[in-house]
Formats: structure tokens, C-alpha cells, sequence
């Protein structure tokens, strides 16, 4: 659907949460309309993935200074931590931590990490949203 943007822009646009604001704006969408974002954007899983595999996945181009120690986020958050070389990916609810995957391997807290945050996406961009 959209044709002014490049498949990146349109993903750039939706991770930072102002494509919405872009669709109503250029008058793509309008308010009661209900939509995917999959089809809105004719972006799939597999497109996500490969900017991802480009431009970084969300949550892991952090510095390494900068990872927590303890959880601290908000409702419905998943967030990771790395403490004494342990990795922990926590989910947020009722504001209590409760742990989803500990490990002392990198590698295997990034598998773990993307295939999440795949699946994650993929849940949003085929729910169908009113605006």
C-alpha cells in the first residue's frame, strides 16, 4: 500500500512508533479504519529479520555499559539484564520481574533474544488495530 517510502523507511517508521501518525497523516488511513500492519506496509517476518540482520535488533545494540543489572521497566515489558556474566530476559507484569531464560552463553541469549522479538513482531504486525 504504501509507495513513497522504501520497505526500510516503513519499518524504520514503525519500530519508532510514528508510522501510524504517518498513514493518517498522507491520508492512507483515517480514524475508525481497522488494519494490519503487514498488509498496510506489504512487510512480512522475513523482511523485519533481514533489516534486522542490517541495521541491528532492537535491545542489543545497547552498549554493553549500559545493560542493567536488574530489571527495572514497565507493564508488559521484556527487558534483559546481565549480572556477573549471566544473561536474564525477564517479562514485567503486575510490576514483578518474573524470569523467562537465564544463561551464561552470549550466543544462546541472541538466539533466544531475536527469535522472541520475531515472534514478538509478528503478533503485532498481523493483529488488526482500529484507529
Amino acid at each position: 500500500m504504501i509507495t513513497s517510502l522504501s520497505k526500510h523507511q516503513v519499518i524504520k517508521k514503525y519500530l519508532d512508533n510514528s508510522l501510524c501518525s504517518w498513514l493518517l497523516k498522507n491520508q492512507l488511513l483515517k480514524k475508525g479504519d481497522s488494519f494490519k500492519y503487514a498488509s498496510v506496509m506489504d512487510v512480512t517476518t522475513a523482511d523485519l529479520k533481514t533489516y534486522f540482520e542490517e541495521f541491528g535488533y532492537p535491545g542489543l545494540t545497547i552498549s554493553r555499559k549500559s545493560v542493567p543489572t536488574e530489571p527495572d521497566g514497565d507493564e508488559g515489558e521484556t527487558l534483559w539484564t546481565l549480572k556477573n556474566g549471566v544473561y536474564t530476559v525477564w517479562f514485567i507484569e503486575r510490576g514483578i520481574p518474573f524470569t523467562q531464560f537465564t544463561t551464561q552463553s552470549r550466543e544462546e541469549f541472541e538466539v533466544f533474544w531475536k527469535k522472541g522479538l520475531l515472534e514478538a513482531y509478528e503478533v503485532k504486525l498481523n493483529y488488526l488495530w482500529e484507529i
